[in-house]
């Protein structure tokens, strides 16, 4: 049980830091040059931001959607024998409710903007993502947040995941 305290406030941190960015300027441009030999194609920039998160912006203005990621360094490389698939399972929990939304109003907030929210787990990260029409991407984030951070973990769904993961 530590172990998903653990996790979550990992990915809560890293949410918060995510919301963030929507406000901070773009003071730290971190140019590709500096990085090594890469050249990054056009409309792709990479940001690093005083927490040391790293932000990926791609561009692309034919498309009037917005692509959210946010990719956390959790999974079942960094677990133990006796942690053993808890990544997944929270990544699977975190979509069952908040405390200020049941399971199924999750899903229709999302539909109601259009949006598609979805999450994969692997060996070396966890990666959250939210797409909505961009004039929505603001009430994306706010649903995302609410998973993220509010997320209630009901012990009833936690049987149901675990013969899913």
């Amino acid at each position: 049980m530590k172990r998903i305290n653990f996790t979550r406030l990992s990915i809560i941190t890293l949410i918060f830091a995510a919301l963030l960015v929507h406000d901070l300027p773009a003071q730290e441009k971190v140019l590709a040059e500096e990085q090594g030999t890469m050249t990054l194609p056009k409309g792709v920039s990479i940001y690093l931001l005083d927490n040391g998160m790293q932000v990926l912006l791609i561009e692309n203005p034919a498309l009037p959607m917005v692509g959210a990621n946010l990719i956390i360094k959790v999974g079942s490389a960094y677990e133990s024998f006796s942690t053993s698939g808890m990544s997944h399972m929270l990544e699977h929990l975190l979509f069952n409710g908040t405390t200020t939304r049941e399971q199924k109003q999750l899903y229709d907030d999302v539909d109601m903007i259009g949006g598609y929210n979805n999450a994969s787990t692997t060996e070396f990260y966890t990666n959250f993502m939210m797409v909505t029409p961009s004039d929505n991407i603001k009430k994306g984030m706010e649903i995302q947040a609410d998973m993220l951070f509010h997320s209630t973990l009901p012990n009833e769904k936690f049987e149901k995941e675990k013969g899913i993961v």
